[in-house]
């Protein structure tokens, strides 16, 4: 009799409903748990107060420690100014004296609730400025103000140490306070997790409780539904369902239902979506959904990455996406359609229009939109199928494109057939007077190139015969002054000996004195003479000997360094610059291509040309740069200007001529260097140039190359004979000659 009310209070249980036994199984651990969570809000409360107000300390900290390195970047700038003189070493200092009041401004804010660092830092505030408008001080006068550096500095060191001491101070106050509210959130920190576990433990009890209380009726029939239900999720078959009338025992007799066409449906789904998916991923078609009420993406297909650029997030993510995409000209008409399929007039509306993808082009899209409806009818937002038609909108373009310039062509081409027949006639007469003229002049032109190559060959060979006629004249007349200067030394010998005859006692007065006065005045000035030509001769020759070489001498071309080779001359030249006054700059010079020292004499001539004739009235100023190439990369252009004499514009074609001088009472020479320089450029394949103004100075340019160029017959040495040779080697001194001024 008692097992048998015992088995019907069980199946009274049984049947009852679920929210009966979970009202009583759940209302004991809720209370608990409660309980707990309000002990635990209160005690988070306190642990967030307390992290706050570490916080706030440790960005006073901060801020004190950010004001105390500005005032000692500012010191060190300064210090570092006064020692080395250089302007880069200010910048800690400007960019402290622009920092320091905003850093001052951010610390009282944080330090007003406290009365005794608010006061330090006011005391702080005084002292930077004493300390800025102390280094300001320094700094305005500058490395060269009286007094060693040192002194300088310490001038202000006073009040920099005040001024560290009460950030030092305020420093040690916040250490303390730190330590102080550390201390607070460690015991907040642990009452929260005395909270915590008496939550656990409470919950736990409260769940155990539960758990009994559940387990007594429910526990195993629900794990027969979760077993059914993994059964269901594996598609193995299901167990028996549960006995009972209450939603457990509906719910496993369901679940055999669900099972049976969950499998069958969900065989249908897979297929339709797989299929669907595929369609939409391959085709051309766009389709995405929008909210009616704020005209919000909610849906669009995969394939929107490939036609647009953007990935489907992207596009839900943005509410405007579409109406910012819309070319500027499309989004009128795009907006009344619509407008009009909203309000019903049309059941759907069809819009050609341009959408922008991520990389800035616009492609066209044909859209059809209709309304989508929810189960009572009510419209809920707009349903659309864009298909990507921009290459047929840009073929139909193109193709009216090419009809209107083929129809335009087709008119102008007319216009020109009819003109071109009418000219066609009159042209092939003229071209046959033109053909005749053409061959007369192709006969001329025949007889002139043939002159022209005589005339050529002609000019070479005198040039040669020159240059072998003047380097012969040279050789030869240097043994006549040999014997000259000889002979003249000799008769210097024979005068000193006739003098000392004179001057014995034998001689009568008359006569010694008639003597004397013969070779003291009139020998010895004769003398003079014969040994001053002979000399300004022999350098005439040299000058000679030197030019004639000039167009004969094998050059070594290669790369020459022109900043290296002026440096040196300039350098070698400092005594005359000096003696003269003048200053000589030298700007850029690029590299050319040349024979090194030839090029050497070329600059030599042109500086020394330049320091011989400038103006005694004013400084002397001697330029050497490079010029502008005119856009020929292959050529190098230079210059060497000063501010002397100048040369008149009649005198200026013809100074580069062998003894043609302007100025020749200025300075001594015979007038043949600016004639080797012109040689020497020419045998580089440059050229030569004079700008000047009487009274303002003078500018030389030189064209040189700046690359190797291609073979020239003028640099393949002449054939000379073993005497020239000999007589070439035996000259040699004379090239020291060679660079007098000569203008």
């Amino acid at each position: 009799m008692r097992r048998t009310a015992a088995s019907r209070a069980r199946l009274a249980r049984a049947d009852r409903s679920l929210r009966a036994k979970g009202l009583a199984v759940v209302a004991l651990p809720l209370v608990a748990l409660l309980v707990a969570a309000l002990a635990y809000t209160l005690v988070r409360q306190q642990e967030d107060d307390a992290a706050a107000q570490v916080a706030r300390t440790l960005e006073v900290r901060g801020q004190i420690q950010v004001v105390t390195t500005l005032l000692v970047d500012a010191e060190t700038g300064v210090r570092g100014y006064l020692l080395t003189g250089q302007d880069g070493f200010l910048a800690p200092y400007r960019q402290a004296q622009a920092a320091l009041p905003g850093s001052l401004a951010h610390l009282a804010q944080l330090v007003q609730d406290d009365p005794a660092q608010g006061a330090r830092l006011r005391r702080v505030e005084a002292l930077s400025t004493q300390d800025l408008a102390a280094l300001d001080a320094l700094r305005a006068a500058g490395p060269a103000a009286a007094g060693t550096t040192a002194d300088r500095l310490g001038s202000g060191k006073a009040t920099m140490d005040a001024t560290r001491a009460e950030l030092a101070g305020m420093q040690a106050a916040e250490d303390q306070l730190l330590a102080a509210r550390t201390a607070r959130l460690a015991r907040v920190r642990a009452w929260g997790a005395a909270a915590v576990a008496a939550s656990l433990v409470v919950g736990l009890l409260g769940g155990l409780a539960a758990a009994l209380l559940f387990t007594a009726g429910i526990a195993g029939r629900v794990r027969l539904l979760e077993e059914n239900a993994r059964r269901l999720a594996a598609r193995r078959p299901l167990l028996p369902a549960p006995a009972g009338r209450d939603e457990l025992g509906r719910l496993g007799r369901g679940l055999a239902d669900a099972g049976a066409l969950l499998a069958e449906r969900e065989r249908e789904l897979c297929e339709a979506r797989a299929f669907l998916e595929y369609l939409i991923a391959t085709g051309p078609g766009l389709i995405y959904r929008v909210a009616l009420q704020a005209l919000r993406p909610t849906y669009v297909s995969a394939n929107v990455e490939r036609l647009l650029g953007y990935t489907p997030a992207e596009v839900l993510a943005d509410p405007a996406f579409w109406t910012d995409r819309l070319h500027p000209d499309d989004r009128g008409r795009a907006h009344g359609e619509l407008t009009r399929v909203v309000a019903g007039a049309v059941p759907q509306a069809e819009v050609q229009q341009r959408v922008r993808r991520r990389d800035g082009r616009y492609r066209w899209f044909a859209t059809v939109v209709c309304l989508e409806r929810d189960a009572a009818g009510a419209a809920i937002g707009l349903l659309a199928y864009g298909v990507d038609v921009t290459a047929r909108q840009e073929a139909e373009e193109a193709l009216q494109r090419a009809n209107e310039a083929l129809e335009h062509r087709v008119q102008e081409r007319t216009a020109a057939l009819r003109e071109a027949n009418a000219q066609l006639a009159a042209r092939q007469d003229a071209l046959e007077e033109l053909n005749r003229a053409l061959a007369a002049q192709a006969r001329e032109l025949a007889g002139q190139a043939a002159a022209l190559a005589a005339t050529n060959r002609a000019l070479v060979q005198q040039r040669d015969e020159n240059e072998m006629f003047v380097y012969s004249v040279s050789h030869d007349l240097r043994s006549p002054l040999v014997n000259l200067q000889g002979f003249s030394q000799e008769l210097a010998l024979v005068g000193q000996d006739l003098r000392a005859l004179l001057s014995g006692g034998e001689v009568p007065q008359a006569l010694r004195q008639r003597g004397l006065a013969l070779v003291d005045e009139d020998m010895a000035e004769a003398l003079r003479f014969i040994q001053t030509g002979v000399t300004r001769l022999s350098t005439i020759i040299d000058a000679l000997l030197g030019l004639s070489r000039a167009g004969r001498v094998e050059y070594r071309w290669q790369a020459v360094d022109v900043a290296a080779l002026v440096a040196r001359l300039v350098d070698s030249r400092r005594a005359t610059i000096a003696g003269r006054g003048a200053t000589v700059a030298v700007r850029d010079l690029p590299p050319a291509w040349g024979d090194p020292t030839a090029l050497e004499r070329l600059f030599a001539n042109l500086l020394d040309n330049a320091l011989a004739y400038l103006d005694p009235a004013r400084p002397g100023r001697v330029e050497v740069g490079g010029a502008a190439d005119g856009g020929a990369p292959d050529r190098r252009t230079y210059y060497v200007s000063d501010n002397g004499l100048g040369i008149p514009a009649h005198a200026q074609a013809r100074i580069f001529q062998a003894f043609q001088r302007h100025h020749p009472e200025v300075a001594p020479g015979e007038g043949l260097g600016l004639a080797l320089v012109r040689r020497i450029v020419e045998r580089h394949g440059g050229a030569i140039r004079v700008a000047s103004t009487v009274g303002a100075g003078s500018t030389f340019f030189v064209e040189l190359p700046g690359q190797p160029p291609g073979p020239a017959a003028d640099d393949i040495p002449e054939a000379m004979d073993p005497p020239a040779r000999a007589a070439e080697g035996a000259c040699d001194h004379a090239d020291g000659a060679l660079s007098h001024p000569a203008r």
